[in-house]
């Protein structure tokens, strides 16, 4: 044993094995020790971020990172002049910049820039201010919560904002109140402040504002101030003004919330006496089975325990397929499979496809659908001339959306992706480059393709892909479009890869589009969604009363009232 190992010995006056025992100690208490200096050293680095969000900006840091965004923008960004000037875009970031002047908070300097992105009115391309970091045991509490700005909704109708639905535990708010302040904010006033900064697809479209500013205002209020635990919600009836306090909400909270919804969903079933014995079961079944596989079919939503795709069968006559996006469900092929497999089975010959409110997601997925849903018997989702300007820079840029520990594993992914996309990809001669996506190649329809009758429900929310998927539904005349005109253009958006760049010294984040998607073909007006054929619009007591005025159009062209109007669409006239 070396001179060390018997001095300790003699020290700890113990045996051999004692000895041993004591180094052990020795090395787990030197482990822990640097784990506690990491530990604060991380809460530490949490604490000081967090203080950063509120210093003010220098001068020299937002000129900076003004020419950050416009070189990013201008060597990424593949149709900037689509909507807008492209020269006058640049010169206004050079005014812009001049008229920056003195520090200003990142809030305030965000208000300020988010506008001039915006100019582009493609809404898959603007800034996003950076949000609080979060210690691990933040992390751990918040985890599975629910923000108290998620347990209700509001809906606009006069510029004025009505409380449509409650989602809270127990605090039991009063439906139909207005909502005159969202703690010290009025609702109006946050649609003004960010009449500038939210734009979807279009320089003639305000759908998609529309519909943020009307049912999802509350989402503005986080973008502006982060996340919250307490809502102070000032409410106004015919009777009185009065206030409710909403906290967030925990993950046991919110699983007794969810089963409370389920058994009143199958109280409603069973007291409903137009149902059939055997569509009463069915419904109920379907209600209650929740396992794994059918929630990475159907993309179940634990918080709002509601799946992403659901079928509806109304009766022999009907059925309601409500696609709320195309970004949840794992396994969502063999979703698509089973809901027409079942339509086919059962001869259903209406159907109503519901995208209203839905963002979009993955191309893949919209054109599995599409397959179900085309007009002849074959198609192809997507213009074989996706735009882009990079050959081959375009896939690493989607390292920038990954932590730098990441790398190693990353860059042999994208290397392979990126050799993949090169091969796909020509020269136009004009320092633009197409690129062949799988979805842009013609192929035979789906062997379940449904035959009947389709009805498409749209409204502002409908963005990206599932604009995509309601013009081309619309360039085949495969059925009538009932609702609000979509959120996203008929002729396309520009999304693909979308990196989210990190303005570290004005500490917000900027996210660009890199490739111009557009239907098959697109033949819609310049600068506007997919106008439908019949605008239908809920209002604020439709929803009070649980009256859906768009599917309550379809349902009495289906059964017998307006048969001209129908007759007339599907026959292609």
């Amino acid at each position: 044993m070396s001179f060390r190992g018997n001095f300790l010995r003699k020290i700890y006056n113990a045996p051999e094995t004692h000895y041993f025992y004591v180094l052990k100690i020795r090395r787990m208490r030197y482990c822990l020790y640097w784990l506690m200096i990491a530990f604060l050293g991380s809460c530490a680095s949490v604490k000081k971020y967090n203080e950063r969000l509120e210093e003010p900006l220098t001068v020299k840091a937002m000129h900076r990172d003004i020419k950050y965004v416009q070189k990013k923008l201008f060597t990424m960004h593949p149709d900037l002049d689509w909507y807008t000037d492209k020269d006058r875009l640049y010169a206004s970031f050079d005014s812009f910049r001049n008229t920056i002047t003195r520090p200003m908070s990142p809030r305030e300097f965000y208000m300020r820039f988010a506008p001039l992105v915006a100019q582009v009115r493609q809404g898959h391309s603007g800034l996003y201010p950076m949000q609080q970091r979060y210690t691990k045991e933040e992390q751990q509490r918040y985890k599975g919560s629910k923000s108290p700005l998620a347990q209700f909704r509001l809906k606009a109708e006069d510029n004025r904002y009505y409380l449509v639905e409650d989602l809270t535990v127990d605090t039991h708010l009063v439906r139909g109140a207005e909502v005159l302040r969202i703690n010290s904010i009025t609702p109006q006033l946050l649609k003004d402040t960010f009449r500038n900064v939210i734009t979807g697809d279009g320089d003639k479209n305000d759908a998609y504002f529309d519909h943020v500013t009307s049912s999802n205002i509350l989402a503005l209020y986080s973008r502006l101030f982060g996340r919250v635990d307490t809502v102070v919600l000032s409410l106004k009836t015919p009777d009185s003004t009065f206030t409710q306090t909403v906290v967030r909400s925990y993950k046991n909270e919110i699983d007794s919330v969810v089963k409370y919804r389920d058994s009143l969903a199958v109280a409603l079933i069973e007291s409903d006496s137009m149902l059939t014995d055997s569509v009463r079961t069915a419904r109920i079944a379907a209600l209650k089975e929740k396992p794994l596989v059918k929630k990475e079919y159907y993309g179940y939503n634990a918080e709002t325990g509601r799946y992403a795709k659901e079928l509806e069968i109304v009766d022999s006559q009907l059925a309601i397929f409500t696609v709320r996006n195309f970004t949840e469900g794992l396994f969502y092929s063999k979703g698509y499979q089973e809901v027409f497999d079942s339509l086919k089975k059962l001869g259903i010959p209406n159907l109503v496809v519901d995208l209203r409110g839905n963002p979009g997601g993955r191309l893949a997925e919209l054109h599995r659908l599409h397959g179900y849903l085309a007009a002849g018997d074959s198609f192809a989702t997507i213009n074989p001339r996706a735009k882009t300007l990079s050959k081959i820079k375009m896939p690493f840029w989607t390292l920038k959306n990954m932590p730098v520990w990441l790398y190693p594993i990353a860059v042999p992914i994208v290397t392979v992706d990126g050799i993949i996309y090169c091969s796909r990809t020509r020269s136009n001669g004009d320092g633009t480059y197409s690129y062949r996506m799988r979805q842009s190649r013609v192929r035979p329809a789906s062997d379940l393709k449904y035959e009947g009758n389709v009805y498409l429900v749209t409204d502002g929310g409908t963005f990206s892909a599932a604009a995509i998927l309601a013009a081309n539904f619309h360039s085949e005349q495969r059925g009538l479009i009932v609702g609000q005109e979509t959120g996203g253009a008929y002729n396309g958006t520009v999304a693909g890869k979308l990196p989210m760049l990190k303005l570290r010294r004005t500490r917000m984040i900027f996210r660009v589009g890199t490739i111009n998607i557009s239907p098959y073909s697109p033949q819609g007006l310049p600068g506007r969604g997919v106008i439908p054929d019949v605008e239908v619009r809920s209002g604020k007591d439709d929803v009070l009363r649980d009256y859906d005025r768009e599917i309550a159009y379809i349902k009495d062209l289906v059964y017998g009232v307006g048969r001209k109007v129908k007759a007339a669409r599907f026959s292609g006239n």
